[in-house]
């Protein structure tokens, strides 16, 4: 029995002239329409002179990099990047001095109009409800994935569909925005360790087994990593069009009953044990993130018995400085990557296995895998269409290539596993890499490097935007379309 491969991701496309997008089709033939009026009222002259134009515009909006970016779109990422290098949005001061003039350690950016509240679900559960600009919601849930040693290939086989029948129920789910997964790594401490060693050691013990437990405790966590797994749902205020807006309390009341049944399909995956964490977990979760040095104190002071409250008003940095490849915050030194383009062909389970896992080279490393459902009465229409748009490529031409051909076959395929009930889902995904100093930086962007090409995937640096990708790749449930300023319908035409 060979074992299992998954493929068949694809882009959205329109249906244009040749390689064409639509909105390139239509330029091309509007501004032929022009020429030719412009000829008849000002001669051959000024027909040219538009066809020029068109020729250039269209150049700026066909011609596309490896990452699929066009020229236009280049161009004004450095335009949007300079204006706001030239307002100063750039550049965060907590306390007053900065963007944000209110709070002590308010988050930056886009997270800076966002509040964290605090409910207890069905069972009595604390979970921790973050209201973020946009009017959504996200729950956030803790996981400890069992991993793939000593596992059976059955049971991975089996956690991965059901993982697929968990993303397809989104779509089903009345108010779902969007979904996240963030596995994060990170050096540990030695603190829980040291703890769980000190709690459990006898005083008249033989002296050669204490001086091997203090050994022990000294040298086994240099160089070993923890590694957390985050599960974030986000929720719309108004799950339909025309719905009056849901307050947070009438949120909590909704999403309170669903949390038990969401951690209990969660735990079938792979996930392990589930649970939503607390408003105080995740502030220290991004409080951490903004400043790493704080996760060694939150360790011992735990290990005292002290309890560090952080509010979600103090979980933001200090200071951060975001620059065209780089984000500066507190004590580290990050950059983040999108994905570009996802593995071609048909790969195995484990094919992100090294991009997830810890690495030396690289201190503290997200990867977020973002999810946006995409509602079943849509679904049907957005996959007949792929299928009628294929099928214009491959008949528009005599000697299709044999690219065109599998993407016709491809896109049938997919057309008749959601005939059969398989959820449609937009997907992304972001890598955030932090260092201590800029002098790390050129290994570790080395290193991502190295390790998307073994997960057969294409990342691009977030240029001009690494603050808010940075934001984005927090387990907080930001859904990036909902923050941008391009209409999605206006991406797709593109």
């Amino acid at each position: 029995m060979s074992d299992r491969t998954y493929g068949n991701w694809r882009k959205p496309r329109t249906v244009g002239m040749g390689g064409f997008s639509g909105f390139a089709t239509a330029v091309t033939f509007g501004g032929l329409i022009v020429a030719v009026i412009a000829q008849l009222i000002g001669g051959w002259l000024a027909g040219l002179v538009v066809l020029i134009l068109v020729g250039i515009t269209l150049a700026l909006i066909v011609v596309k990099d490896r990452h699929g970016l066009t020229v236009a779109a280049r161009v004004g990422e450095r335009v949007m990047w300079w204006s706001r290098k030239a307002r100063g949005g750039h550049v965060y001061r907590a306390g007053g001095s900065g963007v944000v003039p209110w709070g002590t350690h308010q988050l930056p950016g886009i997270l800076a109009k966002s509040k964290l509240s605090e409910f207890e679900d069905s069972y009595g559960r604390p979970f921790a409800m973050v209201e973020l600009p946009g009017a959504y919601y996200s729950l956030v849930f803790r996981g400890e994935p069992d991993g793939q040693s000593l596992v059976d290939q059955s049971d991975v086989d089996r956690w991965v569909a059901l993982w697929g029948s968990w993303l397809s129920g989104l779509g089903q789910e009345q108010g779902v925005v969007g979904a996240a997964v963030t596995i994060e790594t990170a050096p540990d401490t030695g603190t829980r360790l040291r703890r769980e060693v000190e709690a459990n050691v006898v005083s008249n013990s033989p002296a050669i087994a204490q001086q091997m437990l203090r050994e022990t405790i000294v040298e086994l966590p240099a160089g070993s990593a923890v590694v957390r797994a985050y599960v974030t749902v986000s929720f719309s205020a108004t799950p339909r069009a025309g719905m009056k807006r849901r307050s947070t309390e009438e949120m909590a009341k909704d999403l309170a009953t669903r949390i038990p049944a969401m951690i209990g399909e969660l735990s079938q995956t792979g996930a392990g044990m589930v649970r939503p964490m607390t408003a105080l977990e995740l502030s220290r979760v991004v409080r951490t993130a903004y400043d790493p040095a704080a996760d060694a104190l939150f360790d011992e002071a735990s290990m005292t018995g002290q309890e560090v409250d952080v509010s979600w008003a103090e979980a933001g940095p200090a200071a951060t400085e975001a620059t065209w490849d780089t984000y500066r915050h507190d004590s580290g030194v990050s950059m983040t990557w999108s994905m570009t383009d996802a593995p071609r062909g048909l790969v195995h389970s484990g094919i992100l296995a090294r991009l997830l896992g810890p690495h030396h080279a690289i201190a503290r490393k997200r990867v977020t895998i973002l999810y946006r459902p995409i509602e079943a009465g849509r679904a049907s229409q957005i996959v007949e269409a792929d299928v009628r748009a294929a099928r214009v490529r491959a008949t528009s031409s005599q000697n299709a290539a044999a690219r065109v051909g599998m993407d016709l076959a491809y896109a049938e395929a997919t057309a008749k596993e959601e005939a059969r009930g398989a959820g449609l889902e937009n997907f992304a995904m972001l890598v955030t890499a932090t260092g201590t100093g800029e002098t790390e930086l050129a290994n570790i962007a080395a290193t991502v490097d190295s390790l998307a090409a073994q997960a057969r995937i294409t990342l691009r640096r977030c240029y001009g935007a690494q603050d808010s990708a940075f934001a984005c790749c927090l387990p907080v449930g930001l859904v990036p379309m909902r923050h941008s300023a391009v209409p999605e319908m206006v991406r797709e035409a593109l």
